[in-house]
């Protein structure tokens, strides 16, 4: 999958989850390094997406987030 399926992918995988997700499981689910992972959730964030994180814990998205066109 490339780049940009990926950041599409982990913003869906963040709004249908009701509790928050550790970088692992996130990174092992897209099949990509946690170091990868932190790289698109920073890419995610330059672009606006708005998540909640604690570095070593969990993160998820904000509730009021949603993409816009």
């Amino acid at each position: 999958m490339d780049k940009t399926g990926r950041l599409f992918a982990i913003i869906d995988t963040l709004r249908r989850r009701r509790r928050p997700v550790t970088a692992e499981t996130l990174a092992e689910e897209q099949g990509v390094s946690v170091r990868t992972l932190y790289r698109d959730i920073q890419a995610l964030i330059a672009l606006g997406a708005r998540s909640r994180a604690r570095r070593g814990s969990a993160m998820c998205c904000a509730r009021d987030f949603f993409c816009r066109r």
